[in-house]
């Protein structure tokens, strides 16, 4: 018998978050009150049972972005280490629809985890942090779960994320879009975008250190860009719209705290290739 006081880790089959593990039969979303969903997954390589495959995890929501689209955000306090899935149907690299490839994630031999039909993978909205916000969710190691080989048994596969910190309620969940921000960068000018701070009043972001809110961010592109990245708004006559409706927002208390953003365009993931676990 272990001496009192002694940590042993998390329960066999569950992470340290108290969710059940991607090892486990049971699904790994979490309620509101932060116990587990004790539902038996669906499908082998996806870590949900049949409603949260279809709705999504309960402490995830999936919103508007008032200038990107949609965004990914914590409904309860989400601790470090919080696991959560991006599945989608398995295809093969010759058979991904080109529309797709910015949504799907690519794997090292070249077949994605194509997304863009679940609306319960929520991971496929969370957006890229701009150049003063912080990553808030990384890949989870390990992180690849599919099988290629047997696509007609197991059709659906996954990729599998961790937050890197404490993500207070109604902040965003945010990963970068590349291996880094100069990759990040280089996606988002090849196709004509510059890539901006995702912050909003309702949905804030974790900023580094420093930064001040909302004044001190990037909310717009570098001059003479048409449009803003991402963004339904216009270059030219937005400026002071947005800074009246940010007028009054109050700053970040967890800046120093977390790290959080992930910046995405109307199509969303970058097809990156990542290393098989």
């Amino acid at each position: 018998m272990p001496a009192a006081g002694t940590y042993n880790g998390p329960p066999k089959g569950k992470y340290g978050s108290g969710q059940n593990s991607m090892s486990s039969d049971l699904c790994m979303a979490t309620g509101l009150d932060g116990k587990p969903c004790m539902k038996k997954k669906a499908y082998k390589n996806v870590p949900y049972c049949d409603e949260c495959f279809k709705k999504g995890d309960p402490s995830i929501a999936v919103v508007p972005h008032p200038r990107f689209g949609k965004m990914c955000v914590a409904k309860r306090e989400l601790p470090k280490k919080y696991y959560f899935a991006l599945f989608g149907d398995l295809t093969l690299g010759k058979d991904m629809p080109d529309d797709d490839k910015e949504w799907g994630f690519e794997t090292q031999e070249g077949n994605f985890v194509n997304p863009t039909k679940f609306s319960g993978s929520q991971a496929q909205f969370c957006q890229c942090p701009g150049p003063n916000e912080k990553v808030t969710v990384n890949f989870a190691n390990p992180h690849l779960y599919t099988d290629f080989k047997d696509m007609k048994k197991n059709p659906y596969g996954s990729f599998l994320f961790n937050t890197t910190c404490v993500v207070p309620k109604n902040h965003q969940l945010c990963m970068m879009y590349a291996e880094n921000a100069k990759a990040a960068n280089e996606f988002f000018e090849e196709r004509g975008l510059t890539r901006c701070d995702v912050w909003t009043k309702d949905y804030p972001t974790i900023t580094k250190q420093g930064v001040k809110v909302p004044e001190g961010l990037m909310i717009y592109p570098h001059k003479g860009h048409e449009t803003y990245a991402n963004s339904t708004f216009k270059a030219k006559g937005d400026e002071n719209q947005m800074k009246k409706s940010m007028a009054g927002s109050s700053g970040n208390a967890m800046t120093n705290k977390t790290q959080a953003s992930k910046g995405s365009t109307k199509a969303k993931k970058n097809s990156k290739k990542v290393m098989k676990n």
